[in-house]
């Protein structure tokens, strides 16, 4: 999800007047250039079944473990500012997520994000691209990824470049997890504050 946000830029310190989750060095919090920069929401398929398999990973490389952010595949982000994240565009999102069935797909192997984060990538990707393709459809003012990536590839990142991650390292921690077989159940909207991410949806696919 967050992968256009620190993973795009590395690690800036931060000035806060509180020591939660977001302090600089203790987590990621997107790394953020401002505090009075808005929080964001993202539309994500979450993975539980790779809880186990990518948690040293993630504990180690990826900031936004230890900050409610569970494993999962973006399908659209960044979505509206949680502030506008009314009722009607929940069931905007709804509506869009029951055209698709639940699907099974594996993560079948390691891949290196232009420099700047490790992957797993899911086995077929085309659902979820769909997925993507679709909601975008329906919100035409929020481009996945806020339009950086002339192809937005299906993955779910466990490890930061900008953490210190090689994919040695990663292949090492991930030791024989894969393939990791999954089904996608739906898309859970994920809400940012000032102590993290937290669910504020979730809303299934036909069938689940």
């Amino acid at each position: 999800m967050v992968d256009g946000g620190f993973y795009a830029r590395g690690p800036v310190p931060v000035q806060t007047f509180s020591p939660p989750r977001y302090g600089p060095g203790v987590t990621g919090h997107r790394w953020r250039q401002s505090w009075d920069a808005p929080f964001e929401t993202g539309l994500v398929v979450v993975v539980p079944e790779a809880t186990e398999g990518v948690g040293p990973v993630r504990d180690a490389f990826d900031p936004y473990a230890r900050i409610g952010v569970p494993p999962h595949v973006t399908v659209l982000y960044p979505f509206v500012h949680p502030e506008l994240l009314s009722g009607a565009v929940v069931d905007d999102v709804a509506d869009v997520v029951g055209r698709f069935a639940s699907f099974d797909f594996e993560l079948t192997h390691l891949a290196e994000f232009a420099g700047e984060a490790f992957s797993l990538v899911p086995d077929p990707a085309e659902p979820f691209a769909a997925i993507t393709q679709a909601l975008w459809e329906r919100f035409p003012d929020h481009p996945p990824y806020g339009g950086r990536f002339d192809t937005v590839v299906p993955h779910l990142t466990v490890a930061g470049v900008p953490l210190g991650a090689t994919r040695g390292t990663v292949e090492s921690l991930l030791g024989t997890e894969l393939p990791i077989a999954a089904t996608a159940r739906g898309v859970t909207i994920m809400i940012e504050d000032e102590d993290g991410w937290t669910v504020g949806a979730e809303l299934p696919f036909r069938g689940s």
